[in-house]
């Protein structure tokens, strides 16, 4: 099934491909020009020079403003336009990450470089390219993870991306944590100084940048795909959902999340209570928030949510502005561009097996939250589904966090534009690790020798080889508005185009069709149809 009425076709009819291959000097077209290997954009705010990727050939600008930095009176305020410079500003050199507290510490060396590599003045953008001159390409617009408290676009190199789909990849730095995702305003008696979502609000602001601008990048401002993993993941389906957000982006990828990570508005601002009770800030001395370094906030956050067991302190709410006001009103206000959407086979056993408790941990934990949502005689079916064992625990909590909700959103969404589902089924991770959350991430991304060795062991070819479907499947969604790569078989073995082992779009009316990666992929229709039936469409809010 191809993109509706031939829309998405004129804007994704490129090849994945027709790549041609990077030039080693970039002549002066669409305002940019080299120096040597150093390449100069010229944007409306200012120059930039960036700089060569050398193993991919691809142009790389980095730390560029895509706001105003969000300090002093600014610090709750809605995103701001950037400000000009004069002169030529260093592009090579990464920008700051948002304050946060690393989710795993690292040594005493790297973690005072990552310290000053952190702070307020974050609101940037990195740009990898294979050019500036040629024909406008797609644009990817990456939104990382991190359980909206930590993480950093510094983390996710594009380039590889960027010369194998001949696209502009953009990866974005925002707010987190108690000054991007917590409801601070409504803890304090609506305090309007602070505006709601300010993460998601700096995310708008970048892909109105993107659509300024990006075209001196070679890129293509009606071509833009939004994709992100797990709290990314959830962010890309609020701006799927959010009324800003639209007209900014024409495809959307979410990768192990949906908008079930967005939460009630009562229980948002509760949890901005319990950031404000480690901060001991009350309504009378809410100008502490201001005077307070911003690194004592996002600590007080982070012991707050140390403290909350089975959901998150910091993620967005429904807001009724840069959101919806619910759930429901959020499903039938999506975006009409094609969407993929997937999850991993073991997203719960991850959390689990590294024993982070942001969301029910144990079947018992699972089962309450179900209950609370429907009662006994609705859930007790719905266990029944799922063995007392280490397996039917992972799959009841991947199913509820993960699996269900993105399912429910397909569904939703296929009326309105095409959509297609994967789901990630390789074992590769060690330790029992199994299809773990932020797997397809290394299949996307460059990893070091040492973070893959952690985290999958020895290289593996058959790995690699499914790293390259992965990533083709991925780019063709980019550049088309609907995956790419070889057929697939339906019985497991990779078919010709002939056999009709192509993936098509998810229809809830009829097939279902999901793709499955692993080590040999397959197309399954209705995969765990059984459970999928006792869900009925059904969503359960983890407080």
């Amino acid at each position: 099934m191809g993109p509706p009425h031939g829309t998405h076709a004129h804007r994704y009819g490129s090849s994945l491909h027709d790549v041609p291959a990077p030039t080693t000097r970039e002549a002066r077209v669409s305002g940019g020009f080299a120096v040597d290997a150093a390449p100069v954009v010229e944007l409306a705010s200012g120059s930039v020079r960036g700089s060569r990727v050398d193993a991919t050939g691809t142009l790389r600008f980095v730390g560029i403003p895509y706001a105003a930095p969000p300090v002093g009176a600014r610090r709750f305020a809605a995103p701001q336009p950037a400000e000009p410079w004069v002169g030529v500003r260093d592009a090579s050199v990464m920008g700051r990450a948002a304050p946060q507290v690393p989710a795993l510490r690292p040594l005493v060396g790297p973690a005072l470089a990552a310290r000053r590599s952190r702070g307020e003045n974050c609101l940037v953008v990195n740009v990898d390219t294979p050019r500036l001159d040629g024909p406008p390409r797609p644009v990817v617009v990456w939104i990382h993870g991190g359980g909206f408290a930590t993480g950093t676009a510094n983390q996710h190199d594009g380039s590889v991306l960027a010369a194998r789909g001949d696209v502009v990849v953009i990866a974005v730095n925002y707010r987190l944590g108690a000054l991007g995702f917590v409801d601070l305003a409504a803890a304090l008696g609506a305090d309007r100084r602070i505006a709601s979502n300010l993460g998601l609000r700096d995310q708008i602001a970048a892909l109105a940048w993107v659509r300024e601008h990006v075209a001196a990048f070679g890129g293509d401002p009606e071509r833009v795909t939004i994709a992100g993993e797990s709290a990314g993941a959830g962010c890309i389906a609020g701006l799927l959902v959010s009324p800003a957000a639209r007209g900014l982006f024409h495809g959307a990828i979410v990768q192990s999340g949906a908008l079930t990570l967005t939460t009630e508005p009562e229980d948002a601002e509760a949890a901005a209570r319990e950031v404000l009770e480690q901060l001991d800030v009350s309504r009378e001395r809410a100008d502490e928030l201001w005077r307070r370094p911003a690194g004592a906030l996002v600590r007080a956050a982070h012991r707050a949510q140390r403290r909350r067991t089975g959901s998150l302190v910091t993620r967005p709410w429904w807001d009724g502005d840069v959101l919806p006001a619910s759930l429901a009103e959020a499903y039938g206000a999506t975006a009409p561009v094609p969407l993929m959407i997937g999850w991993n086979a073991d997203e719960h056993r991850t959390f689990t097996k590294v024993r982070r408790p942001i969301m029910p941990m144990t079947r018992a934990a699972l089962a309450t939250a179900i209950t609370e949502a429907w009662g006994w005689e609705e859930t007790a079916p719905l266990l029944a589904e799922y063995p007392a064992d280490a397996d039917g625990l992972n799959d009841l909590g991947t199913d509820l966090v993960f699996a269900m909700p993105s399912v429910h959103l397909a569904e939703r969404h296929a009326e309105r534009a095409p959509v297609w589902t994967y789901r990630l089924d390789l074992r590769a991770g060690r330790f029992g690790m199994g299809a773990f959350h932020g797997l397809d991430l290394m299949l996307l991304f460059p990893q070091g020798p040492r973070a893959e060795w952690l985290a999958l062991g020895r290289p593996d070819q058959e790995r690699a080889a499914l790293a390259e479907r992965f990533k083709d499947a991925w780019l063709g969604f980019v550049r088309e508005g609907r995956p790419g790569g070889t057929s697939v078989g339906r019985g497991g073995a990779p078919a010709a185009a002939s056999d009709g082992g192509s993936w098509a779009a998810y229809d809830p009316a009829g097939a279902r069709t999901t793709r499955i990666f692993d080590r040999t992929d397959r197309l399954l229709d209705d995969p765990q149809g059984a459970r999928r039936r006792a869900w009925a469409g059904r969503d359960v809010r983890i407080r």
